[in-house]
């Protein structure tokens, strides 16, 4: 049945290695007399499924995958080095690009503490990859490179952060070095939000910066929510941590003058 074809597909195509071939069979059934019998609930054929993948492939940037509804294509519709089809068949083999860890060079977004604790950036950009901003920011310059998730690690080694989802939703508070958001799914995140563990908001706060597409840039601190007013999507953050400012001791009133 197409269902089947197209189920296996989609449930398989995931766990296959690296390098591995996939082999959709029986493609004939797709066609002519043999419609009628193994068409079922399916409202595409296996082979039209195959033809939606393979202009992703074949157009390459030409297509944005985030426009796609379709979670799988967005996924792993560039995730094949071919796809060749046969005889009431088709190969596909998988490729999918290895992480891609490059250093986040651009200037901060603000001017950041030169005696505060560090606060090291791992984000997941689209079409990018993996970027590392061991400065506490990460911008990759230009409004295509969107993120899509992130994690944070600093010296206090007390952060959590979430993340805020296209549709709105907001993703649950983690610790650090807990990846917030997703990779590979050109879901870009549109707001962050980063605060401090309770015994350490006494000594540090935390100052976050986001910019969006558009050019839009928001300042938040204490937790609050970094998000535009436009729901833009992120393409840049900044998170830093500030030593709290020690409340000044009041002087002793002097004696009152005869």
């Amino acid at each position: 049945m197409w269902e089947h074809q197209i189920t296996s597909l989609r449930s398989l195509f995931p766990f296959l290695r690296n390098g591995g071939h996939y082999v959709a069979e029986d493609l004939q059934t797709n066609y002519g007399v043999m419609q009628a019998k193994y068409r079922g609930v399916a409202s595409e054929s296996c082979t039209e499924f195959l033809k939606r993948w393979m202009d992703v492939f074949v157009a390459d940037d030409l297509i944005e995958l985030e426009s796609l509804e379709d979670p799988f294509l967005r996924t792993y519709g560039r995730a094949i080095e071919f796809m060749t089809f046969h005889r009431r068949a088709c190969v596909l083999r998988k490729r999918m690009a290895q992480t891609d860890w490059r250093v986040s060079l651009g200037p901060p977004l603000a001017p950041r503490p030169e005696d505060g604790p560090r606060v090291v950036i791992n984000a997941h950009v689209g079409m990018r990859g993996d970027i590392f901003g061991p400065a506490g920011y990460v911008d990759e310059g230009a409004d295509t490179y969107t993120i899509q998730g992130l994690a944070l690690e600093s010296e206090v080694q007390g952060l959590e952060y979430r993340v805020r989802f296209p549709d709105g939703a907001w993703g649950e508070w983690v610790g650090e070095g807990v990846f917030a958001g997703t990779r590979g799914q050109s879901l870009p995140i549109t707001g962050f939000s980063a605060r401090l563990m309770e015994p350490l908001r006494q000594q540090f706060e935390v100052q976050t910066r986001g910019l969006f597409v558009g050019g839009v840039a928001v300042d938040a601190r204490g937790g609050a929510d970094c998000v535009a007013p436009s729901d833009a999507r992120l393409r840049g953050l900044q998170v830093t941590i500030r030593p709290v400012a020690a409340p000044q001791a009041e002087e002793p009133a002097g004696d009152a003058e005869a």
